[in-house]
Formats: C-alpha cells, structure tokens, sequence
C-alpha cells in the first residue's frame, strides 16, 4: 500500500482516464532515475498497473496494457562442490 501511496503523491489529482501507459513508463524513471528497470516494475509499474486495472475493473475505465521495462538476466552463481563443503563445516 505505501508503493500505492507514493505513486498517487506524484501523480496527484489527474483523472484516471486520461492515464496512458507511457505516462506511467515516464512517471517510473521520474521517480527511479538511477534505479534498475526491476526496481522500477515492482516500485512504480506494478502498483500503478493494479490501480489502474482495479479502475477499469469498476467501469471508471477502459482496460490499458501496462508493459514492464525490460529487466536484466540474474545470472546465479554457485559454489563448486568442494566450497559448499568447505562453508557448511
């Protein structure tokens, strides 16, 4: 609910038709300017597509698609065999 909170204190009194989704993408490097394109879907887009879809939802308006920012590959590194070993003794 804060993610909600503090998408609204920036977009404020704006009617929610006249949101589209590029604003939203504008909105998310506003708020997040040296942030990762992950943070930026879980901080701004997510929440502002829940708002958005629970609108359209009650009828107040259309469904819009949301698209995320394109996120980076985690690359996962593990341990060789013989270091697990090593950091469970």
């Amino acid at each position: 609910m804060e993610l909600v909170r503090r998408v609204e204190s920036i977009i404020g009194d704006v009617i929610i038709e006249t949101i589209r989704p590029s604003d939203i993408q504008r909105l998310a490097k506003k708020m997040l300017p040296t942030a990762k394109n992950s943070t930026r879907n879980r901080n701004v887009i997510g929440p502002a597509r829940a708002v958005i879809n629970c609108a359209a939802d009650s009828e107040w308006r259309a469904h819009i698609k949301i698209k995320n920012f394109q996120e980076e590959e985690v690359v996962k590194l593990h341990p060789s065999e013989g270091a697990a070993e090593l950091l469970m003794a």
